[in-house]
């Protein structure tokens, strides 16, 4: 923190009034960005001043997170500049990958979501986004999240945005993904496998995705160009086997064993506990008959594994996954395993949740796509920093708060909720503690079943926090006179 010193004259008297510099960055910032591609070093400063502002006020806009005109002017100005998109995220993508490399299993999620921007018809370059939402105008975010095998979000590994001409162009049944839009899961696979080779043998990297993955090039692909990553889809498509089809083959295979789950309440239906039977077949995929030239694509050799309810409640559609995945399932116990990991998807739309609702992805007042591209950018590291200390919160919530917290962040936090001077600085609360404080600033009430907080009142706690923590850097080192 710098400080710069103001005299002031009052008659013969001098006083020596201490005015505190705008904060530098939090160190957490310094480090996302520490290897940033960007070529100019006040680019990196600027990026970083921006994401700090940013941090401080994930609801805000521009101008109210950026704090007065000059920092409001500096970062419209990074945005309209030539900068690509993809080098604002070089530095965090790097950092994410450092992350990967300390686990022994990550689940590098990818997943689809449409940027809504109907209501500014001034944005150039946007696309249309689906005829259900009645020619809806804006554009598609393809996005890659690196999580562990505790559901910890490490980083966003990759980010891939495009519209969509106004006439949507049919699809072509003989075309290959390579052709199509579908590239985007093989650029993914790509991300990915470029993230394997700096992390080493030492760390699994298994790509999952949802059911519109399902598609012989995606595992081809992955076969030819990303042998280091395995790859989790759930199956969409009943396929055409030697012998019958899949999901009838997979149902005939002897009973492994069952998986007792809790079910969460959704609507009117209550939670319940659901018993599922497992099953696993190894398959042999083949190329689509459509494809011309079909011949010289190989025959691959998957696993799929079934989690069936057969017994539902009454009134209630029973559970079935089917998930198609390259890693091997011998027993029970690694099919179980294979099922958790894929549970673990849901982690991206908690992370679309916060880029929509908490960063406010679609009410950013920029003119056109490319500027959007290198918000987006932004808010995406924001959305996964948020994402970050909920899942550590949770996953390791007797971890110092040091860990997510900067040192008058947590004194200033400790000071508002315990209503007293905070501890010395090798005393902090925990991690756990902390967030719990954070979100009941944001309106988490923290009652017996609440449960664990969520996104939501923690990205509100998050912007409170700042003035906080802005009011106890102001008062905690009083003027002195002389």
């Amino acid at each position: 923190m710098r400080e710069g010193m103001e005299l002031v004259r009052s008659g013969e008297l001098w006083l020596k009034v201490w005015v505190r510099a705008k904060e530098q960055p939090a160190g957490w910032v310094k480090e996302e960005f520490r290897q940033s591609t960007l070529k100019d070093p006040r680019q990196i400063r600027r990026l970083e001043k921006i994401a700090a502002d940013f941090m401080k006020e994930p609801q805000g806009s521009i101008n109210a997170a950026s704090g007065d005109w000059a920092a409001s002017k500096a970062a419209y100005r990074f945005f309209a500049s030539e900068i690509e998109a993809d080098a604002v995220l070089s530095g965090h993508r790097q950092k994410t990958i450092e992350r990967m490399g300390e686990r022994a299993v990550v689940l590098a999620v990818q997943d689809t979501t449409a940027l809504n921007f109907t209501t500014q018809r001034a944005k150039q370059g946007l696309g249309s986004i689906g005829t259900r939402q009645g020619g809806a105008r804006g554009f598609f975010c393809h996005a890659t999240l690196a999580v562990d095998a505790e559901g910890c979000a490490l980083g966003v590994l990759d980010v891939q945005s495009y519209p969509r001409a106004a006439e949507r162009v049919k699809r072509q049944r003989t075309g290959q993904a390579r052709e199509r839009e579908s590239v985007r899961w093989l650029h993914s696979l790509a991300s990915c496998q470029r993230a394997a080779e700096r992390c080493g043998a030492a760390t699994q990297i298994i790509s999952v995705a949802d059911r519109e993955a399902d598609f012989y090039d995606l595992f081809a692909y992955a076969a030819e160009e990303a042998p280091a990553v395995a790859v989790l889809v759930r199956a969409q498509h009943d396929r055409e086997l030697e012998e019958g089809r899949l999901f009838a083959q997979v149902r005939a295979q002897p009973l492994l064993g069952t998986l007792p789950v809790e079910v969460p309440c959704s609507g009117e239906s209550p939670r319940r506990l659901a018993h599922l039977e497992i099953r696993t077949r190894a398959v042999r995929l083949r190329a689509p008959s459509h494809w011309r030239q079909s011949a010289q694509w190989p025959v691959l050799e998957l696993q799929v594994v079934e989690a069936w309810e057969p017994a539902p409640p009454p009134g209630e559609a029973p559970i079935c996954w089917r998930l198609l995945t390259t890693l091997p399932m011998p027993e029970l116990t690694a099919a179980v395993t294979v099922l958790g990991y894929y549970t673990l998807r849901w982690k991206i739309e908690v992370w679309h949740k916060i880029l929509k609702s908490g960063c406010r992805i679609e009410a950013r007042q920029l003119e056109s796509f490319e500027r959007l591209e290198r918000v987006l950018r932004v808010d995406a590291i924001i959305a996964w920093r948020v994402l970050y200390l909920m899942t550590q919160g949770r996953a390791h919530p007797q971890l110092s708060c040091t860990v997510a917290l900067e040192d008058y962040q947590w004194k200033a936090l400790y000071a508002f909720m315990k209503k007293a001077p905070p501890p010395p600085s090798d005393q902090p609360p925990s991690l756990g503690q902390a967030l719990l404080w954070v979100a009941r600033l944001g309106g988490f009430l923290a009652r017996k079943n609440d449960g664990h907080p969520g996104p939501q009142v923690l990205w509100r706690g998050l912007a409170k926090l700042d003035t906080l923590a802005q009011a106890w850097l102001a008062f905690s080192s009083p003027p002195t006179c002389g």
